[in-house]
């Protein structure tokens, strides 16, 4: 499936608004798209996106769907809403200690990191889809697949009726 304008238009909105934010401690953001054309970005601590720093992968993608053809057979117009995907590392249950990329932190994202995120991505009326990976393991992409990503938690627009029944 490919992509929409809409999804390119909200990354980069988002973008705008969060790297402002976070920019104090995260200040690196690198664009790309995925296998299937979808945009994504991923902001760090530093330009390598280590595990063990501060690095957020996020994702807008169309909601799938099935309709994919008009009455005449044609592909058809998209109007499906979209979804953010936003994927983190998880915290160490582990000791913490050691210094640099890699290190066993605590707390690898604060509060004051991840909620400016959380909440300019809801803000947008997308359905929002938080995913962690394991520690130790940065957030990837490989094709157009979260790499080791766990869903975490989800949440929908309250005012847009028509995503609520996806």
């Amino acid at each position: 499936m490919t992509t929409t304008y809409k999804a390119q238009t909200i990354l980069t909105q988002l973008l705008d608004l969060v790297s402002k934010e976070v920019y104090s401690t995260m200040p690196v953001v690198a664009t790309n798209v995925d296998s299937d054309g979808n945009p994504y970005a991923v902001i760090s601590a530093t330009a390598a996106a280590n595990y063990g720093t501060k690095v957020v992968l996020i994702r807008v993608t169309p909601l799938s769907w099935g309709l994919q053809k008009d009455i005449l057979g044609n592909t058809a117009l998209q109007y499906t809403g979209h979804v953010i995907q936003i994927v983190t590392e998880a915290n160490s249950t582990g000791v913490v200690g050691g210094t640099g990329p890699g290190a066993v932190v605590a707390d690898i994202l604060t509060p004051v990191e991840i909620l400016p995120i959380l909440i300019e991505c809801g803000k947008t009326g997308c359905m929002v889809d938080w995913y962690t990976t394991p520690n130790a393991t940065a957030p990837s992409l490989s094709g157009n697949t979260l790499t080791s990503a766990t869903k975490q938690a989800g949440w929908k627009d309250l005012y847009w009726t028509l995503q609520k029944a996806v």
